[in-house]
């Protein structure tokens, strides 16, 4: 069973823009072959001048069949949901906050301001 990591560039370029024409399928977890076919014609059908062509994605059949019909669909979310997601981001970005060292915001204000007032700027 592949995975968004386990891709390659232009695997994950297809999964990308699938998501990027279907929003939806960003948290899905299965595919159709009816649905990829339609897709690939629809993407193909809105599909500017530059932008990505995108055929059906033998790979995607092959590797993550989970029965006739139907496959697993790579997601770069994995089985996370967003909101999942964000919350994780959350709690990264407190932790991250809570190892900073706070500075001593008084003096550093205080050296900004003896800076400019030396080099002529008054605030």
């Amino acid at each position: 069973m592949l995975t968004y990591q386990d891709l390659s560039a232009s695997q994950k370029k297809c999964i990308d823009t699938f998501i990027q024409y279907y929003p939806e399928m960003k948290t899905a977890t299965e595919i159709t072959s009816k649905q990829i076919r339609s897709m690939c014609q629809e993407i193909y059908k809105k599909r500017s001048s530059g932008a990505p062509v995108i055929a059906f994605p033998n790979w995607l059949a092959k590797h993550n069949q989970l029965r006739r019909g139907v496959h697993a669909f790579p997601s770069p979310l994995g089985n996370k949901t967003e909101k999942q997601l964000l919350n994780d981001e959350k709690k990264s970005l407190e932790k991250l906050i809570n190892t900073l060292e706070p500075q001593n915001k008084d003096d550093s204000d205080k050296q900004f301001l003896a800076e400019l007032r030396a080099n002529g700027i008054t605030v």
